[in-house]
């Protein structure tokens, strides 16, 4: 219940999110394990991945999971964590993302990419 496809501007996002590599050092799944419940909040569910193709739930943890943190902290902590992440998070090894902030995602390709996750069965 209330799980529903990407939006096309959560779909860019997403694909920035591969793009920069940040798949790489970050999970998309928060496990069973009670630290990390503790910390993340509630588990992952399959369901709650079932329109990501591909799965990014990956099993690095260079950097905490990514699951549920968008909610947690403010927009500004955000943008301030994406060109510096040390300003918000001293001890952090993430690099920054500078360009991010003025780079514009103008959706070339979106309906395309809508199109081949519909094909998906998405």
């Amino acid at each position: 219940a209330g799980v529903e496809p990407y939006s096309p501007l959560r779909l860019m996002g997403r694909d920035v999110y591969i793009r920069e590599g940040c798949v790489g050092c970050h999970s998309q799944q928060i496990r069973v394990l009670a630290a990390e419940v503790q910390r993340y909040g509630p588990y992952s569910l399959a369901a709650e991945s079932m329109y990501d193709h591909p799965f990014l739930w990956g099993s690095k943890r260079t950097g905490p999971d990514l699951a549920r943190v968008g909610e947690r902290y403010s927009d500004d902590w955000h943008r301030i964590h994406l060109r510096n992440p040390r300003l918000v998070v001293p001890e952090s090894n993430m690099p920054a993302y500078p360009w991010l902030e003025k780079t514009v995602i103008t959706g070339q390709n979106v309906e395309q990419r809508m199109r081949a996750l519909r094909a998906l069965g998405v």
